[in-house]
């Protein structure tokens, strides 16, 4: 009796750690998630919200969760004629995103959908919007492909029951912690915009392999790199400089090549991570191209129209 009592007991001090382990896990993932400058939504298969990250919230507000998508989006009673959630085609496409053009508001979107297995054994999908109005104007588009991570909620193991079954128990929860662990590396390494998560020490705890292509390098290659930690030692001063708030500024990156960046930082709020923050990298050194061209194009035309009049003034 003794023996089996301090087996219970061990069970359910395991049990207890693993969901503390799985609370960190949910919250560290959310903190990237809400970090992340896209909206981003979770439905169901009758396009009821079940999740919006910080964006959409701040956009829609919180009361819009358990809606129906196309309401509160659209203001309207029925589904968008090509979403993949109403004709049930992203249901079969074994977790290939699929994308699709959405217009909400003023604005148009690349709306990306993934599907998702929920424990139950039903089915929701992850929709990422992307604002792709800019870009159109300007006749470019840029496709990204992001995945969201979920935590499972996992009931804790029964006081009464045999060690053998508890202990089977914990290493199946075990093994779903790592499986939502691989899953947020998935959606990090997958992302089309650079990311990397800088501790409160200035190390780099996570970089994507879109952040490894800016750079030219691999990080595991080049963990003492002097330019790495000249770049964090930059951020972490315009972090400072404005008081541990979320900062959206451009800047250039001068290796491989020449490049402008608009970059976002946000501080992690997770009491372990306090001074660590999360940055956000968005290529836009195309977008300035076309900037300049038009800008060029203006005055060249200003000349030209110019240059004729002054002849004719003289006369």
């Amino acid at each position: 009796l003794y023996l089996l009592t301090t087996s219970r007991l061990r069970a359910t001090a395991l049990a207890e750690e693993l969901i503390r382990e799985l609370r960190r896990e949910k919250e560290f993932s959310e903190n990237i998630l809400n970090s992340m400058s896209e909206g981003l939504d979770i439905v169901d298969e009758n396009c009821n919200i079940l999740f919006m990250n910080k964006v959409f919230k701040n956009t829609f507000g919180s009361n819009a969760i358990g809606k129906k998508c196309f309401e509160v989006y659209r203001k309207d009673h029925t589904p968008c004629e090509s979403c993949p959630v109403k004709d049930k085609s992203v249901f079969h496409r074994d977790n290939v995103a699929q994308d699709v053009m959405s217009i909400v508001g003023d604005r148009t979107f690349m709306v990306s959908h993934v599907l998702m297995k929920n424990p139950d054994g039903t089915s929701a999908v992850l929709e990422v919007f992307r604002d792709i109005s800019e870009r159109k104007k300007a006749e470019e588009a840029f496709k990204k492909y992001v995945e969201d991570t979920k935590i499972l909620n996992k009931k804790m193991l029964a006081a009464n029951e045999e060690l053998e079954a508890a202990l089977h128990q914990l290493g199946a929860q075990r093994q779903l912690v790592l499986s939502e662990r691989n899953k947020l590396n998935a959606v990090i390494q997958s992302m089309g915009e650079g990311l990397m998560v800088i501790g409160k020490k200035k190390e780099i705890q996570i970089i994507n392999a879109k952040m490894e292509e800016f750079f030219g390098l691999k990080f595991a290659e080049n963990t003492d790199n002097v330019y790495f930690k000249s770049l964090i030692l930059k951020l972490w001063k315009e972090l400072d400089e404005n008081q541990g708030l979320t900062v959206k500024k451009e800047i250039v990156l001068e290796r491989p090549q020449e490049k402008t960046f608009q970059v976002i930082l946000t501080p992690l709020s997770r009491a372990e991570d306090q001074g660590g923050f999360v940055a956000i990298f968005r290529d836009i050194s195309l977008e300035k191209k076309i900037a300049r061209m038009k800008s060029d194009f203006v005055a060249n035309v200003t000349h030209e129209i110019r240059s004729p009049m002054a002849p004719i003034k003289d006369a």
